[in-house]
């Protein structure tokens, strides 16, 4: 498991890196610009990043405080029935005042105490199982759905950023081919500029060529129809997965409503039923410690 307090104080020292890493791009000058820019943006992320686990942490520890409360107050009612089953002339709680009820309505039943015991409490239970069973498959059926719809809105945010990712390609190659052809063009201008025979420039010509070469290259590839149908056609994959992650989606946010009516039209059957427990109970105790029927008489 990993340590909050651990990766806290490893993030403060990566952040001291980066700080010290923007510092030393900083007094890089101009050339070092973007590195600068790039450790500051860093450095961001992570201090954003960081102030949110400790906010995190805080709240996390703050509810074991709740915890703290919550089991005080389960002690301050185990604490009210011990009062009520050892305090007074007569606890109610108290086993000799149990075995006294129970006697009496074994009698008022027309049973024994015994069979009062053994019966009633399960007649009882089956009533209550019964009605709290209810909703047991359409909660599970929430759950399924709700993890469902999770999974595919994470789903279409990876899917919508890649055709972000792809769309933003395509709208960058137009800017990053001009870029390529501004290099050919001015490459090429360096070379015949240098290109003095017997000069000392000679090899800076030829590195200007060989620039110039690649420039022509990167061209002449773009210039072939694989190059445009590749941008689109990752688009096109992109889009369309999207799509289907949207179709996705909306069909698990339907199923997810539809599993939640179900939860509540159960939950709402069971508030009906809870009205009429009680007698439900009474009908099944009584069917539980009715007498069984006498055997039939003896054949001819």
């Amino acid at each position: 498991m990993t340590d909050i307090t651990t990766t806290l104080s490893q993030t403060q020292a990566t952040l001291a890196t980066l700080q010290q890493a923007a510092a030393t791009a900083a007094a890089g000058g101009a050339a070092q610009t973007q590195a600068a820019e790039a450790a500051w943006r860093a450095i961001a992320e992570v201090e954003a990043a960081k102030a949110r686990a400790e906010g995190l942490r805080d709240q996390l520890l703050a509810r074991g405080d709740k915890l703290t409360l919550a089991l005080a107050a389960r002690m301050a009612v185990l604490a009210e029935a011990e009062r009520n089953r050892t305090e007074g002339t007569s606890p109610p709680l108290a086993d000799a005042s149990a075995a006294t009820l129970a006697t009496t309505v074994a009698a008022a039943a027309g049973v024994t105490k015994a069979t009062l015991d053994s019966q009633a409490p399960d007649a009882v239970k089956g009533v209550d199982d019964a009605n709290a069973a209810l909703d047991d498959t359409a909660v599970s059926e929430l759950a399924a759905a709700e993890a469902d719809l999770l999974a595919k809105q994470d789903a279409l945010a990876a899917k919508q950023a890649a055709a972000d990712a792809a769309l933003a390609a395509a709208e960058a190659a137009p800017a990053q081919l001009a870029q390529v052809l501004s290099r050919a063009l001015v490459r090429r201008e360096d070379a015949l500029r240098l290109a003095v025979p017997a000069a000392a420039a000679g090899p800076a010509a030829a590195v200007a060529y060989a620039d110039y070469q690649a420039a022509r290259k990167v061209l002449n590839d773009a210039k072939a129809a694989a190059a445009a149908t590749a941008l689109t056609d990752a688009w096109t994959t992109a889009r369309d997965q999207a799509l289907s992650a949207v179709a996705d989606l909306l069909a698990a946010q339907a199923l997810f409503s539809q599993r939640r009516l179900a939860l509540e039209t159960k939950r709402a059957e069971q508030a009906a039923k809870s009205a009429t427990r009680d007698a439900e109970a009474a009908a099944a105790v009584t069917a539980a410690l009715a007498p069984p029927p006498p055997p039939p008489p003896p054949g001819p």
